[in-house]
């Protein structure tokens, strides 16, 4: 999983690394939505079901910013650079996005240098901010569009008022590359949470970069082999919603779990490639019990349900 993003607590998109998915069931199961090759996927952000942008990596090496407006099917180059790493929007037409690049010097060796973009039109045009040199913004947000945070190295929180020319020391956090801010006081980078609008931040249970709160209380991460966490608690807590969504190298089907079972048992299964999948449930004398599978599917691991 290399990022994803809930709309609210049933709705969410996520992202492998050539691959988009999404749920309407809090994260149990994920249906596909694209897959391809040439994209690698390295962060997405929807507004709604339908619009969204994603930083997208290609076999040239550079970053593209896309822009879809219908769910994830189709995607639109709006902005092509070095190595752009986040993206906010403030609102629906103003929104940020960081650039790093570097230059070598005449005596060798590079200088690195970080550019902010920004646009006000909804995203199909862009125009630079501020270039400063040397700091590379691991994380982003904007609360409007003039006051806005970002993750810095050395684990240092800068803070901008004026939309994005010019920023200022305000704090420091644990370790982290997403930044989320749920109201005005409460906000996360990485494993460190914030409940004073960025000023100071404390060490969460939670230990990870990718997850996404929809209220206060209630958010989701990704855990080990895949599996996507929930919270109730503000991230105090998590529990397992057991899913996966994984590319695959290899066919395979796995043990059912639990093992036995009353009534229900969860079987994971993995395609390395798109086609027709069909699985079926025999008896000890080799009947057929019941037809679990029998649909096209696209490369990824998926879990069903048989009772």
């Amino acid at each position: 999983v290399i990022d994803f993003n809930f709309l609210n607590e049933n709705t969410g998109f996520l992202c492998a690394k050539h691959a988009l998915y999404k749920t309407t069931n809090t994260g149990v199961t994920w249906n596909s939505i694209l897959y391809n090759d040439d994209f690698m996927f390295n962060v997405i952000q929807f507004s709604n079901e339908q619009n969204g942008f994603a930083i997208i990596y290609q076999d040239f090496g550079e970053a593209g910013l896309y822009k879809t407006t219908d769910g994830g099917l189709t995607w639109q180059n709006k902005l092509q650079r070095n190595y752009l790493t986040k993206i906010s929007f403030a609102n629906s037409y103003t929104g940020y996005i960081a650039d790093r690049y570097a230059e070598s010097g005449p005596h060798g060796g590079s200088t690195y240098y970080t550019k902010f973009y920004k646009t006000t039109d909804g995203g199909n045009s862009w125009f630079s901010t501020l270039t400063t040199q040397g700091a590379f913004v691991t994380a982003l947000h904007f609360f409007n569009e003039n006051t806005g945070l970002a993750a810095g190295d050395y684990n240092e929180i800068l803070k901008t008022t004026d939309g994005g020319y010019n920023w200022s020391a305000t704090g420091y956090f644990d370790r982290g590359s997403k930044m989320q801010f749920v109201n005005l006081l409460t906000g996360y980078v990485g494993s460190s949470k914030t409940t004073d609008g960025g000023n100071t931040w404390f060490k969460q249970n939670f230990e990870g970069n990718n997850f996404d709160f929809v209220t206060p209380e209630i958010g989701f991460g990704v855990g080990g082999n895949g599996a996507i966490l929930k919270t109730t608690d503000g991230g105090g807590l998590s529990v397992g919603i057991n899913t996966t969504t994984t590319e695959a190298k290899n066919y395979s089907l796995s043990q059912n779990y639990p093992n036995p079972f009353n009534p229900e048992t969860k079987i994971q299964f993995s395609v390395p490639k798109n086609g027709l999948v069909k699985i079926l449930v025999y008896d000890l004398l080799g009947r057929e019990v019941k037809e679990l599978v029998n649909e096209f599917k696209q490369m990824g691991s998926y879990n069903v349900s048989f009772n």
